[in-house]
């Protein structure tokens, strides 16, 4: 995986970080999540009686959710590099 996940936690943590520190509330949003997603999945097959080579697959990705009065935005990326 491109993004060694000990280094991709501890970046999202630094952000989320600076994010409670420079005041949610202040800026007059009711509501902000900021999410990070692993996802691990193996997956073994058989096609015409041979049994195929085991597939592993992770994913990462981040997504922010925020709320201020009646509506509510949503974004999400797969792109966890700091450029990103």
């Amino acid at each position: 995986m491109a993004n060694d996940w000990k280094d991709v936690e501890a970046r999202f943590h630094r952000a989320a970080s600076g994010v409670a520190a420079s005041g949610v509330a202040a800026s007059g949003v009711d509501f902000a999540a900021l999410r990070l997603v692993r996802s691990q999945d193996e997956r073994l097959s058989v096609r015409r009686g041979v049994v195929q080579p085991a597939v592993w697959e992770e994913d990462l990705g981040a997504m922010i959710t925020v709320v201020e009065g009646a509506g509510a935005g949503y974004a999400a990326t797969a792109d966890l590099t700091d450029g990103g």
